[in-house]
């Protein structure tokens, strides 16, 4: 039927076996590649990932196109075919986890941590806030999509790494709170103890412990502090060892 495509490559009017070898042909003269950009810059690509296309599939899927269901449906998908040309996905089979770490890497070279907004002391003995700065993150599902969607075209592909913005805007409902908490512990200390161990916290670690967005602790500074006392009072639990004195 007219107007009938798989993956970009149009194969009307061609009967099964002229329609694969017209992909065949297609991608052998045109061999996919596929480069993700960041910034004009590229960061990886596809050369070394394995793929294999099912160019089978795709064209028993395109030859049914118009010939299947009851009559009305057919005329129906063929008259629309001539306004409207229809196009099949080709299937592809990849080595998923060496798309993982062409992943991996384009995070690592593109994601950029963000700085929260704190609680600080200035010279003039004042506590303010210091504002933070938001962070990067590549938005690695649409990333994934972006790239298998295009490795079943022919031909060399760009790609432009998707990204998100890590907020660290304040709360604007949090601030006064946050600043009379900060102001009570002025000065202060905070210790933390167990047995014969004890764990001080200064003004200006307790600054750190209150949040500033939507909650209200600083829940990473809390997991650090935690690991601090945990290591110093956890122990590993031993096996009793009993010594046996022959002589009694």
């Amino acid at each position: 039927l007219p107007r009938v495509m798989v993956s970009g490559v149009e194969i009307s009017n061609l009967n099964k076996v002229e329609a694969k070898k017209r992909l065949e042909i297609e991608f052998a003269n045109k061999p996919n590649l596929v480069q993700v950009f960041y910034r004009g810059q590229v960061l990886t690509e596809t050369t070394a990932l394995s793929k294999s296309y099912d160019f089978g599939w795709a064209v028993e899927q395109a030859w049914g196109l118009g010939r299947s269901r009851n009559l009305l449906t057919k005329i129906k998908e063929r008259v629309n075919m001539f306004f409207r040309p229809r196009s099949i996905d080709l299937p592809i089979n990849y080595d998923s986890d060496a798309l993982d770490g062409m992943i991996s890497k384009v995070v690592a070279r593109t994601n950029q941590d963000g700085v929260a907004a704190k609680i600080v002391v200035n010279g003039a003995g004042e506590i303010r806030i210091e504002p933070g700065s938001d962070g990067l993150m590549v938005d690695e599902e649409v990333l994934r999509k972006l790239i298998v969607t295009n490795l079943a075209l022919p031909g060399i592909h760009s790609v432009e790494t998707p990204t998100k913005v890590e907020s660290m805007a304040i709360d604007s409902t949090r601030v006064n709170e946050a600043l009379a908490i900060a102001n009570r512990w002025k000065g202060k200390n905070l210790r933390i103890f167990r047995n014969d161990y004890s764990y001080s916290l200064p003004a200006e670690d307790i600054f750190k412990l209150i949040g500033l967005t939507d909650e209200p602790l600083n829940t990473n500074e809390m997991d650090r502090i935690l690991g601090i006392i945990k290591s110093n009072i956890e122990t590993e639990a031993k096996n009793a060892v009993f010594n046996i004195d022959q002589d009694k």
